[in-house]
């Protein structure tokens, strides 16, 4: 009798736990915003830079960049004040929120360390950077939180590859590459998303559980 209660017990704390690694709201809006952003930044930048408009590229850039940060500001805003997901894992989402963090803030920081380190044509790499920093992102946000992001940056790891060698062609190839792969993979969350608020919480004690440790 103990046994069967036992395997009923652990049976009980599987679905739990399982229940609450689905229940994050990982805000992937910000990867749709970034995606559309990218997808058309970087060809335009390479076109403005083939055809000579240096002060173009300046304020297609501060207007890319600006607006992007405000939208998703705003977007940050409104769902942090309203959570979305009820008996959500705020804490895994936190820390899948800090490891992009750590991503994005070591692409800005290497996207003036490059040109200054390397002032002989090394700003020419800083799409590359970024194309390899979108593709190790995705990638790892595939392994812990959604298998479908490692394929989403599968085409950045390829198009930053393939910009080495057409270096003067990387907006072109790193664009659609980069933008795509995030768009697909922002939908695929929000999806999720609007999928799990209509299905019924059955685990809303077990919300600050931390799936990275669960098992330990």
């Amino acid at each position: 009798m103990d046994r069967e209660q036992a395997a009923r017990d652990l049976e009980l704390i599987g679905r739990v736990l399982e229940q609450t690694r689905r229940r994050v709201d990982p805000q992937m809006f910000h990867m749709i915003v970034w995606g559309t952003i990218v997808l058309f930044w970087y060809p335009l930048m390479t076109w403005l830079q083939a055809t000579g408009r240096g002060r173009a590229c300046l304020t297609v850039s501060l207007v890319a960049v600006g607006g992007g940060v405000l939208l998703s500001a705003i977007l940050g805003w409104r769902h942090g004040r309203h959570p979305r997901l009820a008996a959500t894992n705020t804490l895994f989402a936190q820390r899948l929120g800090q490891l992009t963090a750590i991503f994005i803030v070591t692409g800005v920081v290497l996207s003036f360390a490059v040109p200054i380190l390397s002032p002989s044509g090394g700003g020419r790499y800083v799409p590359h950077v970024w194309g390899l920093l979108y593709a190790l992102m995705l990638m790892t946000l595939g392994v812990i939180y959604s298998r479908e992001f490692f394929f989403c940056g599968l085409p950045s790891l390829l198009a930053t590859l393939a910009a080495l060698h057409w270096v003067d062609q990387s907006g072109y190839l790193l664009g659609p590459a980069m933008g795509l792969g995030c768009i697909v993979a922002g939908t695929i969350a929000e999806r999720r998303v609007a999928r799990l608020r209509r299905e019924p919480v059955e685990a809303a004690d077990s919300a600050d559980v931390d799936p990275l440790h669960a098992e330990s």
